[in-house]
């Protein structure tokens, strides 16, 4: 699964809980081409790759100041664009959006190439381009990292399962990993309980005042009009 987000309130959540399952992500800008043009960025991973190495074997400080200088600045930018997919050897089996009206490019390359898309749908997005929509708030810093949690734990779970059919797909899990697992779950849980439960207070309080409003008489507001003096008459 790749997860995508790359803007700012994502940027944190989704490198933070991929690494965590292991996943690949792209949380700084999305290039186009990076599904439908594959090959041509695997290339730029491995040039990506070479520059690591050069750098680690010490031929950067054998070059030129200014050619060194280059290639460090382009390196920089190789890891900043493509330091998430460093791992991606091939096409992903489905790609994880956060705010698919930002990430419209990632939404029709993968639609294109029929890829899974998992997404969190707001009400500024048109779901039907999605196959697995979550409807929630891309906006919110908190938002995005539950969202990311859980596809992350759905990661950690699937690959627990798929190793129990085949044991040697992957290592089993410790008595730790999986109190750890069930604890994050049931916070999981508490938390959408607790929103939930907010949410309903507010609809609550709402439905209250617009009762109060609607059962309360109308005051009438009327001008006092100066009494009249009697016209004086005189006796002539």
């Amino acid at each position: 699964v790749l997860f995508i987000g790359t803007k700012k309130q994502a940027q944190d959540p989704v490198r933070s809980y991929s690494e965590k399952c292991g996943m690949p992500y792209i949380n700084e800008r999305w290039l186009g081409g990076m599904l439908t043009n594959f090959e041509t960025i695997s290339k730029r991973v491995s040039k990506m790759q070479e520059y690591e190495r050069m750098k680690i074997s010490g031929e950067f400080e054998a070059m030129p100041k200014k050619e060194a200088l280059l290639l460090s600045r382009e390196l920089e930018k190789l890891q900043k664009n493509l330091g998430g997919i460093r791992n991606l050897g091939q096409r992903p089996d489905a790609v994880f959006i956060l705010d698919t009206k930002k990430e419209h490019i990632a939404v029709t390359e993968a639609n294109k190439l029929k890829i899974p898309v998992i997404a969190v749908v707001d009400t500024n997005v048109d779901p039907d381009i999605i196959q697995f929509p979550i409807p929630g708030n891309d906006d919110a810093i908190r938002a995005n990292a539950l969202m990311c949690r859980i596809i992350a734990e759905a990661v950690e779970e699937g690959r627990y399962m798929a190793s129990r059919r085949n044991p040697q797909a992957a290592p089993k899990r410790t008595a730790e990993q999986d109190a750890e697992f069930a604890a994050a779950q049931a916070d999981a849980r508490n938390q959408a309980a607790t929103a939930q439960a907010e949410r309903e207070a507010r609809l609550a309080a709402a439905k209250g005042d617009a009762a109060e409003e609607a059962a309360a008489p109308a005051v009438e507001i009327t001008a006092e009009t100066p009494a009249e003096t009697p016209a004086e008459t005189t006796e002539g």
